[in-house]
């Protein structure tokens, strides 16, 4: 990838809205019900966090950015009570990176990282 799409992450802005990310993350993570760190496999990565609006609700499942190589769940946990509000489930996946990952590696995370009892989405027929 062209490094003219790399984020400078040592813009203070950017720093700055990282940091203020985190904190927001923190403090959901303390949501009543929260459910942090739920193994999905046996890699330490294959962890999600769910925070529910209830057993009917729709579920957002959501992937850290970061070119597949950097990144975590943890600091971006913030979106979930302003989910919740709104009746919307919030999840949040980490999973393996690259390189010591093979690309597949994270697609088959993303594939193994559907909460138990989440429908599997099928594709329209033809």
């Amino acid at each position: 990838m062209p490094s003219g799409y790399d984020l400078d992450p040592s813009a203070p802005a950017a720093q700055a809205l990282q940091a203020a990310y985190l904190r927001q993350s923190d403090s959901a993570a303390r949501l009543s019900g929260a459910k942090l760190e739920l193994a999905y496999g046996p890699h330490p990565r294959q962890k999600l966090d769910v925070f529910s609006a209830g057993p009917e609700a729709p579920v957002i499942i959501f992937f850290h950015g970061g070119y597949w190589t950097a990144g975590s769940k943890d600091a971006r946990r913030f979106p979930a009570p302003a989910w919740i509000k709104c009746g919307v489930s919030w999840v949040a996946v980490n999973y393996r990176l690259t390189p010591g990952n093979a690309l597949a590696d994270c697609v088959a995370d993303a594939r193994a990282a559907r909460p138990l009892g989440l429908p599997k989405v099928r594709p329209p027929s033809d």
